[in-house]
This record gives C-alpha cells, sequence and structure tokens, in this order.
C-alpha cells in the first residue's frame, strides 16, 4: 500500500521496538521497502485518520487478515508482534480444509504452520508427507509438497483498513447514531473515540480500550464504539470476546462493512463456514456500496479474499475462482489473493492456469513470500523438483525463520533426490518450530527410505505425540512395522489411521495388502470394494487432468492392484499403470533424445559388422529370482555373439553367489546404483546401447524415472511386472500366446514381442554345469549327471505322512483367495488320505488359512506347513508332492517353473489377464496340457480325479520327468535365441523408421 503524501515518518523508536519484536523481519524490511505508518492530523476539531498495514507483515503468510493488524504491528507497551489473532489451515477428517483461531502459547502447528496431509510412497509434503506401504513404495516416494490446507495456503495477516474516519460521522450511519445523543454527549462520545485510536495507535491498549468503553457509555448508538472496543479483543487474542461487541455493532449498523468482515473471521475461527459465508458477503456488499458513493475501499480485495477460501472449504472452487479473479483486478495488489486464484484453479483441475496465476502475484508483490512458497508447492506437487528448490529458496531469503518454508525447501530437495540437503532443512524447521508435527515426520520418512526403520519409528512416535490425531503418520508407523516383519503391528496401525480419517487412501490401500497378506479375509471384499471405488475416482481425475496437469495423489501402485485388488479389469490396469508412468515424466523433467547418440542411430546402419548393444536395467541383480531365472542368459548371448549384453545394476551387490556369477558372465556390468536418474540414464547411454530391456516393470523398485529420460533409442519390459507398464517411452512387451493372445494386446500400451515362452528358466542349462563326484544322483538326472539330493527333502524329514497324497501349494498364500481355499477344501473332504502342504509365508497366514479351512470342514493336522527354504533343498522337497494346485486371479510363476522342473504336474485355471495365464504357459510348453482346466468346478473335479486315481497321475509325473530334457520350457538355448532374433527384428523396424508393431519371432513358430 503506498504512503500518502501526508504522511509523517515513523517514529524511529517505534521502528526499534518492531524489529526487536520481530528480529527476523528486518532483512525483509529492507528487501520490501515498505514501512508501517499511522499519522494523524487535527482539523477543525475533527480528527483525521489513516491507518496502513505493513506490506512486510502482509506477506508473512502465517495470520488471517485483519483490521487491526497493522495497529498491533506498530503498537507498544509490550505487545508482542506475534498477539495478532492467528488462523491455521487444519485439514480434517473429511479431507476438507478448516481454520482454528489461535492464541498465544498455543503450539506452533495452530499458529499458522501447516499439517499433515497424505502423499503418494515416500513423498514428503510442506506440511506432511505418506509413505506408500512399502510394497514397495511407490517410489521412493516422490515426496509431493502441500500447503497447510491441501489446496490452498495458509492466510497472510489481515490488513487494517484504510478508509477515513472523520471526527464521528465519517460514514452516513454514524451521522444517524449521533442524532440520538445530546449534543455534548455525542461531541465527548466522539473524543473518547479518537482519543482511544490514538491510544492504540501508541501501542497503549488498556488506555484504549478505556476510551472506547467510555464513548460508547455515552453514546450507546455508535456503532464505531462498539466496533472498536470488539477489536481489542481481537488484538489481545480473544476473539470470542469480541464477537457481542461486533454483533451490537452491525445490530446498530447493519452496513457496517468492517465489523462485518471481523465476524465472518471469528465465524471462521469457530468453523462455521456458512454463518462467515454469509458474514463476508455482506461485508463485500456494504464495502460495493461505499465505493459507489466515491469512497475507497482498500480492505475490500482481502474480504473477496477470504470469502473465496470459505468457498474453498466448502469445495465450491468455482466460486472462489470468481471472488478471486474480481479481488486480483482491485487495487492495492494483495499477495493473498493470487495465492487464492491459484488454489482455486487448481481445485478446478487448471494446473498451468493456477502456477501462472502464482508467478504473476510473484510479479506484482515480488517481495511476497507466501506467493514464493505456494508457487514452490505447486512446482512440488507437479514433481517439477529442479525448478521447485529455486521458488521455496526465494521465500526462505525473505522470511529466513519461517519453518514452513524451510519444511517446504526440504521436502523439494528431498523430491530431487538431495537426501542430504533435505534433512539439514527438515532439522532446521523442527528446532525453529519444535511443537510442529510435519518436519519430525519428514525425518522419519528420510530414515525409512535409508531402512533406518527403528530410528524412523522414532521420529514417528514424536510425530504422533505433538499430534495425536494424524492418521498419516499412523499409517507410516504400520509400513515401518510391515518391513521389520511384524505384521500384526502393521495392521493394528492402519487400522487405527482408517479410524481417524476413514478417507484415509493410503491407509486403506495397506490394510487390503496386509489383510490379503496374512490371508485374514473378515470384511476383505468390503475393503477391496472401497478400494477399487476410489481408485476408480483417482483415474477419472486423472483422465479429466490430461498428460499437461499432475497427476493425483497416487496411492495404489499397478503391482498391489494387480496381486491384491482382486476387482480390477484389464483397461482400469492399464490407465493405473499409465498415470504411475506419466507421473515419472514429470519426476525425470527431461528427454536425451538430443543425445549424439540418439540422432546417430536414425542415421547409419550400427549393425553392420556390428553386435547389437543390448542393456538389462535391474534392482534384482543377487538372491533374487529373476536372477535365478536369468542366471545363464547373458552368457549364452556372449557365446552366441549376436548380442553385447550389458547389466546395469540399479542396487548394490548383495555379496550373493547370484550377483558374482552375472558380474563373471555379462560381458559388461556397471553398478548405477550410487546415481540419481539422471546420472543413471546418462551412463546409459553413454555406453551406446540400442535396446534397454527394463526387467523391474512396476514391479519391486520401479525405475521409471530413468526410463523416461529416453537413454536407448529402444526401450522394452520383461520380467518383473506381469502386466504392461502404461509407459510411451517403453516400445515392446516380451510376450506369449498363451499369456497374452492376440485378442489382449488393447490391454498393452506396448506393442507385443511375441516369444515361444514368456518365462525364461535356467534349470536344464545350470543343471547341466553342476555336478558333484561321488554323490548320489538326483530326480530323473541322466546318466551323466551326479547332482546331490539335498539331505533331508524326504516326507519324514519335511513332517509329511508317507502314504499320504500331498497336495503342494507353494505359492505365497497372499495369492490364495476364498474361491481356491473353498475348492481345496471341498477336495480334501472327498479325499481321506490327502494333505494340503502350504508355504509358511508368513506363519500368521497359515495360521489364518488353517481357522479358514476349519470352517470348511477341514481338519488342522490335513493342513502341514513348509517352512522358506534354500533353494536347492526347496525344489527338491517340491518332488515329494504329487500335485501342484495353483492359484487365481494370480497363478504361480517361479514356482509353477519349480513344480514342473521336479515332475510335478500343475492344476490351473487361466484367467483373462496376463498374471492369471503364465502357469497354463509353462504347462503348455511341457506336454502337461491335460492339468489345464476352464473352470473352478473343473479345477476341483481334477483334484479330486488325480488324487484318487494314483495310476494317472503317475502318468503324469513320468511324462514330466521325460520332457524335462526335451521340452522348450526348460531350453535357455531355444529362448535366448528367439529373444536376440526379436531384437534384431525390432531394432530394424526402429532403423528405418518405422513405429513399433507387433511382431513375432521366427524362432517363437
Amino acid at each position: 500500500m503506498e504512503m500518502p503524501p501526508s504522511a509523517q515518518p515513523l517514529p524511529r523508536a517505534k521502528v526499534e521496538r518492531e524489529e526487536a519484536l520481530a528480529p527476523e523481519k528486518k532483512s525483509t524490511a529492507s528487501a520490501v521497502g515498505a514501512a508501517v505508518a499511522s499519522w494523524s492530523q487535527v482539523k477543525g476539531g475533527a480528527v483525521e485518520w489513516t491507518l496502513a498495514a505493513a506490506r512486510v507483515s502482509a506477506c508473512t503468510g502465517a495470520r488471517l487478515q485483519h483490521s487491526f493488524g497493522a495497529l498491533t504491528a506498530i503498537s507498544g507497551s509490550g505487545l508482542s508482534a506475534n498477539r495478532t489473532r492467528r488462523v491455521a489451515a487444519l485439514k480434517g477428517d473429511n479431507g476438507q480444509r478448516r481454520r482454528t483461531p489461535l492464541r498465544d502459547g498455543q503450539p506452533t502447528e495452530r499458529a499458522g504452520l501447516p499439517n499433515a496431509e497424505e502423499v503418494p510412497l515416500h513423498q514428503p509434503s510442506d506440511g506432511h508427507f505418506s509413505l506408500l506401504h512399502v510394497l514397495p513404495p511407490r517410489q521412493p516416494f516422490a515426496p509431493r509438497a502441500q500447503p497447510p490446507t491441501h489446496t490452498r495456503s495458509p492466510q497472510a495477516p489481515r490488513h487494517s483498513p484504510s478508509y477515513q474516519i472523520r471526527g464521528t460521522a465519517s460514514q452516513p450511519g454514524e451521522t444517524r447514531a449521533c442524532t440520538h445523543s445530546s449534543g455534548a454527549k455525542s461531541h465527548l462520545a466522539g473524543s473518547h473515540l479518537a482519543g482511544g485510536k490514538m491510544h492504540f495507535a501508541r501501542g497503549e491498549i488498556d488506555a484504549a480500550f478505556a476510551c472506547f468503553q467510555s464513548a460508547a457509555g455515552l453514546a450507546p448508538r455508535l456503532a464505531e464504539a462498539w466496533y472498536m472496543q470488539g477489536g481489542m479483543y481481537v488484538v489481545v487474542g480473544q476473539p470470542e470476546r469480541a464477537m457481542p461487541l461486533f454483533e451490537r455493532a452491525t445490530m446498530l449498523r447493519p452496513d457496517h462493512p468492517e465489523a462485518l468482515f471481523e465476524m465472518g473471521n471469528v465465524l471462521l475461527g469457530r468453523r462455521d463456514n456458512t454463518a462467515a459465508e454469509q458474514a463476508f458477503v455482506r461485508s463485500v456488499a456494504s464495502f460495493k456500496m461505499l465505493v459507489a458513493r466515491g469512497n475507497t475501499a482498500p480492505l475490500l480485495p482481502t474480504v473477496l479474499n477470504n470469502l473465496g477460501n470459505v468457498l474453498l472449504d466448502q469445495q465450491r472452487p468455482a466460486e472462489a475462482h470468481a471472488h478471486y479473479v474480481h479481488a486480483a483486478a482491485l487495487e492495492p495488489p494483495v499477495c493473498l489473493v493470487f495465492n487464492g486464484l491459484s488454489n482455486a484453479l487448481e481445485g478446478l483441475g487448471r494446473f498451468n492456469e493456477a502456477v501462472a496465476a502464482c508467478k504473476r502475484g510473484v510479479h506484482r508483490l515480488p517481495s511476497c513470500d507466501l506467493a514464493y512458497y505456494n508457487l514452490g508447492r505447486l512446482l512440488r506437487s507437479a514433481e517439477r523438483n529442479e525448478e521447485a528448490p529455486l521458488a521455496y529458496r526465494v521465500a526462505v531469503a525473505l522470511s529466513p525463520r519461517e519453518p514452513r518454508y524451510i519444511n517446504g525447501l526440504g521436502t523439494a530437495m528431498h523430491g530431487a533426490g538431495r537426501v542430504v540437503e533435505a534433512g539439514a532443512a527438515y532439522h532446521l524447521a523442527a528446532q525453529l518450530a519444535p511443537e510442529w508435527s510435519a518436519p519430525c515426520r519428514n525425518l522419519g520418512l528420510l530414515d525409512f527410505e535409508a531402512k533406518r526403520l527403528r530410528k524412523a519409528l522414532i521420529w514417528f512416535r514424536k510425530t504422533v505425540t505433538i499430534e495425536p490425531m494424524s492418521a498419516e503418520t499412523y499409517t507410516d508407523m504400520g509400513t515401518a512395522y510391515l518391513e521389520l516383519g511384524d505384521q500384526m503391528a502393521a495392521l493394528g496401525h492402519y487400522r487405527k489411521a482408517l479410524i481417524m480419517m476413514p478417507t484415509n487412501q493410503l491407509a486403506l490401500a495397506n490394510l487390503v495388502y496386509i489383510k490379503t497378506k496374512l490371508c485374514s479375509w473378515i470384511n476383505i471384499y468390503v475393503h477391496r470394494s472401497m478400494l477399487h471405488d476410489a481408485a476408480s475416482r483417482l483415474l477419472a481425475r486423472v483422465a479429466a487432468r490430461g498428460h499437461s496437469d499432475p497427476a493425483p495423489h497416487l496411492f495404489l501402485p499397478p503391482y498391489h492392484a494387480l496381486a491384491y485388488g482382486g476387482r480390477f479389469k484389464p483397461l482400469a490396469l492399464r490407465a493405473l499403470a499409465a498415470a504411475y508412468a506419466q507421473r515419472a515424466v514429470a519426476v525425470a523433467g527431461m528427454k536425451l533424445s538430443w543425445h549424439a547418440w540418439y540422432a546417430e542411430t536414425r542415421a547409419a546402419d550400427l549393425l553392420t559388422g556390428r553386435r547389437l548393444r543390448v542393456g538389462y536395467l535391474s534392482t534384482d541383480f543377487g538372491e533374487h529370482p529373476t536372477s535365478h531365472l536369468m542366471r545363464s542368459v547373458w552368457l549364452l548371448q556372449r557365446a552366441r555373439g549376436e548380442v553385447h549384453a550389458i547389466c546395469f545394476a540399479r542396487s548394490p551387490s548383495d555379496l550373493s553367489e547370484q550377483r558374482r556369477y552375472i558380474e563373471r558372465t555379462c560381458e559388461e556390468f556397471i553398478d548405477l546404483s550410487a546415481m540419481s536418474w539422471l546420472e543413471a540414464a546418462t551412463t546409459i547411454n553413454l555406453r551406446r546401447v540400442h535396446i534397454l530391456v527394463d526387467l523391474n516393470g512396476h514391479c519391486g523398485r520401479p525405475q521409471f524415472e530413468v526410463l523416461a529420460l529416453q537413454s536407448a533409442p529402444l526401450q522394452i519390459t520383461y520380467m518383473g511386472h506381469p502386466g504392461t507398464s502404461g509407459a510411451s517411452y517403453l516400445h515392446y512387451i516380451l510376450v506369449d500366446r498363451v499369456s497374452s493372445p492376440p485378442r489382449s494386446r488393447q490391454h498393452f500400451s506396448e506393442s507385443l514381442l511375441m516369444l515361444w515362452q514368456w518365462h525364461v528358466t535356467d534349470y536344464r542349462f545350470s543343471h547341466a554345469f553342476t555336478t558333484h563326484l561321488g554323490a548320489p544322483p538326483d530326480f530323473a538326472s541322466p546318466g551323466g549327471s551326479t547332482r546331490p539330493w539335498p539331505q533331508g527333502a524326504t516326507r519324514p524329514g519335511v513332517k509329511l505322512p508317507e502314504q499320504a497324497v500331498v497336495l503342494a501349494a507353494f505359492n505365497q498364500l497372499y495369492k490364495v483367495t476364498p474361491p481356491f481355499l473353498v475348492t481345496w477344501s471341498n477336495a480334501l473332504c472327498f479325499t481321506p488320505s490327502a494333505r494340503l502342504w502350504v508355504l509358511e509365508f508368513p506363519a500368521s497366514a497359515a495360521h489364518n488359512l488353517r481357522l479358514e479351512a476349519a470352517a470348511s470342514g477341514v481338519h488342522a493336522r490335513r493342513i502341514v506347513t513348509a517352512p522358506t527354504a534354500e533353494r536347492t533343498f526347496h525344489l527338491a522337497r517340491v518332488h515329494l508332492a504329487q500335485l501342484f494346485l495353483d492359484t487365481g486371479p494370480y497363478s504361480g510363476h517361479t514356482t509353477t517353473g519349480d513344480a514342473l522342473w521336479m515332475g510335478t504336474p500343475v492344476v490351473t485355471v487361466p484367467g483373462e489377464m496376463m498374471q492369471s495365464r503364465v502357469a497354463a504357459s509353462y504347462s503348455g510348453n511341457t506336454g502337461c496340457m491335460q492339468a489345464v482346466v476352464r473352470s473352478m468346478r473343473h479345477y476341483e473335479g481334477l483334484v479330486v480325479s488325480l488324487a484318487l486315481r494314483r495310476s494317472t497321475l503317475e502318468v503324469l509325473q513320468a511324462c514330466l520327468a521325460h520332457n524335462r530334457w526335451t521340452s522348450p520350457a526348460f531350453d535357455t538355448e531355444h529362448w535366448v535365441t528367439a529373444f536376440d532374433h526379436g531384437a534384431r527384428m525390432m531394432w530394424e523396424n526402429f532403423r528405418y523408421g518405422h513405429v513399433a508393431m507387433h511382431m513375432l519371432s521366427a524362432h517363437a513358430l
């Protein structure tokens, strides 16, 4: 606000007092160049008052503006600079924003600091941010920064009125009020009123209040006297005592705009949004009447801003937007208006316009720290992690001791992967605001990501001590306990989080996950239905926003929807995968297609006299099923000489034999575990890779940020995730005609490269090279092989009855669904000698499975559990079972290969999607299609038939024993030949400028 020419400089004593009260604002004040001023001029017995708000105070963003803020800022007599009433923006259990009035001495988070709110797998926010459960995190997180209110930044201090009061008759209503008093009393009341304002300007609150009381006593119908008394209570932080006085003022003068405005603020503090909206609407109408009469109303933009905030609280962004637009067109410019405008646009899904509104506010008020804060928040929510820290840094420079801004800077650094700087920022914010929970929670998340789980729990417990109703923190604690292996503690924390906040989608997703993992099926269908509905709403918002705007908060990774969701259809899974893949583009923020290597691949035939360079990107090079299955692929590619294989590891070495073997046998092995996304992508690019194979997909620790940088001309997905990536920057997916028949091609965003079998195995190749002279041969070994049979791999050794028919179900127990357990229970009832043999992973799940089976009439002793074991021993004990029972809708993959290799037939029923058809593909390639059925009724009938007819079962077992050495299912060399041929086809198609298309490798015929 410009100072009028008649304004006198603020006395130096007052400036020193203000600096003493808020030393952290000295640098801000000098940068802004705006001063707080008050002045008076006596003319003919009338006192002319003009009150100007301090621009520095108006930009702090910590207080809601009110009409007494400026006088408070310059007052003395021990009046604290923080005595101005604050209103914190808090997020309620229902996800709506609400504000709470504060007093001195209350906790810091109730003094305008942001409160907790949820955010996807491991994403920091300006208030709080949430872990996605550990399955894996989504991410590492990709932290999303949020303001204290989800879509709206907290209010800054309210401006004081700038309209002029001349004596006791500055407004028509006041003139009428005074005519009912005697002339002498009216004149004396006006003098007391003017004297009270003079005392107030000096910071003499008690004296001012006494004058205003005297004025009201002399002229009971003088509305201004009652209004000023209420203002004194606001200044000292007692708005509830001010409310009756404001009501009295509006009874005497119904169009008193400032009194109506203050009433709205008090009602807002009570969270009575409906009444607050009515008060603000009346205040706006009164101010407009003043403007129509030729008066000025500098407070009008602030009233419109607060009205817009109330409408945003009520989820009415379109109406709020109209008021913000009106306020933004008025003078003087108010920083909060542009922030409110950006938040309304964000609520309407117009993200780019929201950023533009924020930038407009920064341009008009370059000293407004809150505008920079909100800009950083928006950029952070879009995962633009290179830009967000710049905006936050400016906000911190303008207000170096504002914990919100420092915490926000930490979230931006966190999102950019600069965890050391993020930790320093969180620690500083925690020191500046020890009673604010957000930095503590963010520090816990940093420790969680670094696998310092016990330390993370300490920070989470401190968070809930400060903020006992933080549902998001209880979700984080549940995830930490889950990582520690304490499933029951995790389940309890997820339930507690949902009780506190029923709309907590992260807690719901984690609850469904852990209940599925533990086979705890009470209300499981209800929770899955709720999760499905929440994900459907999420996908609708993603579709409405389009790819130009950041996706809404993502809480359900595609792999978990596929494995635990239960009700998701293929196209819904594709849309969910696409949302995550597109989010990675925003995180990466750029592409490397400009690189000379990329251009060179388009211009020349790089295969002339050269080998195709194929890179494999994975976090699972070590003791992991992916490494076991692909163990010999790179050695065979090296021997064939057509492909130069390069393994890019995104995880540090686990010092396992598998890791060392892969490092020895592939032609190049490069450890990228310590590199950022950009560094990793650049390293891959500089290795001149033609085709990059992603072995993770949406499983484990996805590497979509690296892939989004397009570090290789062609990128394909394989192995980790049995479904589409949803990414436009992944061009092909490896499939076969059984797991992914041509009719299912609409389920995939990629083009299909058909091989003879999707799943590669290493059983036969590794078996031939592993011999122990003098040892007894294992099952069905050829005459020249002497691989030993593990000691203890006998029925007595694993506690199985010698004469029983053993039905093994060694898939992880989260894949077991109630319909399959009912089918197994029925089969056990028809075959009294049968035993069901399940994997004890985890033990509590096996216990729950026994309880569920008991409800179907199966005695607990008929269900035998097997602990996890070393791979060689596990393969040997699989042979002890006569029949292997598959699951659905997620079938066995590696476990199916284990069973078929060891000569145990697998009964499976393929479903609609890829993850349910892999076992059928395996069985078909081993020549054992008799065990592939079409329905659950046929599934149950076949199990009973084979269990009762031992001769038929023995024929199937003998067939598998023979085909072990002849079927393509275990022919690693054949798979490598087919893949190398398919890779050449993809490259030739790319080199000639054709778009990716569905292909069939000649070796798949």
